[in-house]
C-alpha cells in the first residue's frame, strides 16, 4: 500500500496526486490518499472532483484534520498535547496512524526530504526554469529512489506537494463535480477567441515582483493590436486588479463571480476548480511567475502557457 499525504493548495495537490495515480499503475500498487481539510484548501476531495477508478490498483481517499498524521503519531508529547486540546481521530484515522508509525524511515519520503531536494533544483535553475521544467528536473533526480519504493512490496508512506513522475495524460483522471462542470460549460460557451490570464496575487511574491500587472496589460494590448476581436478570461486572487482590467477593457473581459478568495472557505476551493478548469479551455494562457495553478491549468487544456514576466 502506497500512503500518501498531499499538502499546499488546490493544484499543487492535484500534481502530487496525478503523479501518484501514473507510479501505482505502473506498479500495481494501491493507494490511500491523506486529504488534509486545512487553511490551505479546506475542502473535501469528492466536493471537488469524482472519486475516479483504474483497473491497475484500488484508490482510497481519506479526508484528515490539519497535521494528520504527523501531529497524531503516538508519542507521549502529541498524545498529551491532543489530549488538552480535545483533538480525536476516528478508528479509521487511529488505524491508519498507527501503520504509517511503523513503516521504516527507508520506506518513506518526508516531507523534509522532498523540500530539501526541490530547493536544490531551485538553487540549481537560479529559479528561472518554467513550474514543468522544474517538476521534469525533481522526478529525475529522485527517479531512482521512487522506482526502487514502489518496486518494494513494503508499505510506502510519501508526503508531498510536487510531482514523482513527469505528466503523461493532462490530468485526465480528474473530473470535476456536476455543479461544477455545469458552471465551467457556462462560462466557457462565451468564449469566443479567448486567451486565459491567471493573474496570481495574495500570498506568491515572487508572481507579485515578475508578473506585475503592468506585464499583463502589455499583453492584453498585443493581443487586441494582433486580433480586434480578441477577448480575455481573467483568473486572479485579487478583486483589484479585476475590476482594474474590467473598467479598462470592458466586454472583452470574461469572468466568474467569485463570492471568496479565502481558501480556507469551502466555497472559494470550489470556485478555484471552476477558474482552473476555465482557463483550461481558453486558446492559450498568460500564466504568473511560478504558479502551478497556471501550469496545470495549461496542462489539463494542452494548450501553451507563457508566463508573463
Amino acid at each position: 500500500m502506497i500512503y500518501l499525504r498531499v499538502r499546499g493548495g488546490l493544484c499543487n495537490r492535484m500534481r502530487a496526486l496525478d503523479s501518484l495515480f501514473i507510479l501505482c499503475k505502473k506498479y500495481n500498487k494501491d493507494l490511500t490518499v491523506l486529504w488534509p481539510m486545512d487553511v490551505a484548501l479546506n475542502s473535501e476531495f469528492e466536493n471537488l472532483f469524482n472519486i475516479p477508478e483504474f483497473d491497475e490498483f484500488n484508490l482510497k481517499i481519506i479526508n484528515c484534520p490539519p497535521g494528520f498524521p504527523e501531529s497524531y503519531l503516538p508519542t507521549f508529547q502529541k498524545l498529551l498535547k491532543n489530549f488538552l486540546k480535545g483533538r480525536k481521530l476516528d478508528e479509521e484515522l487511529k488505524r491508519t496512524v498507527n501503520v504509517i508509525n511503523k513503516i521504516p524511515k527507508h520506506h518513506k519520503m518526508e516531507e523534509l526530504f522532498l523540500d530539501n531536494h526541490y530547493n536544490s533544483i531551485i538553487a540549481k535553475t537560479q529559479g528561472q526554469g518554467t513550474v514543468e521544467y522544474m517538476d521534469n528536473l525533481f522526478c529525475e533526480t529522485l527517479q531512482d529512489k521512487t522506482n526502487q519504493l514502489f518496486a518494494s512490496k513494503a508499505d510506502i508512506y510519501i508526503n508531498s506537494c510536487y510531482r514523482l513522475h513527469e505528466v503523461i495524460d493532462n490530468y485526465q483522471s480528474f473530473s470535476p463535480k456536476k455543479e461544477i462542470a455545469i458552471k465551467i460549460q457556462q462560462t466557457t460557451s462565451k468564449f469566443v477567441n479567448t486567451v486565459g490570464l491567471h493573474i496570481r496575487r495574495s500570498d506568491h511574491e515572487a508572481s507579485k515582483q515578475l508578473s506585475t500587472l503592468e506585464k499583463f496589460i502589455n499583453v492584453i494590448d498585443k493581443e487586441i493590436n494582433s486580433d480586434s476581436n480578441t477577448t480575455f478570461f481573467i483568473s486572479t486572487d485579487d478583486e483589484d486588479t479585476k475590476q482594474s482590467l474590467i473598467k479598462s477593457y470592458g466586454d472583452r473581459i470574461i469572468y466568474n463571480e467569485i463570492t471568496s478568495y479565502n481558501r480556507n472557505s469551502k466555497e472559494a476551493v470550489k470556485e478555484a476548480v471552476l477558474d482552473l478548469y476555465c482557463l483550461s479551455k481558453t486558446k492559450k494562457l498568460y500564466g504568473s511567475h511560478h504558479s502551478s495553478f497556471s501550469q496545470v491549468a495549461a496542462k489539463i487544456g494542452g494548450i501553451d502557457e507563457i508566463t508573463a514576466k
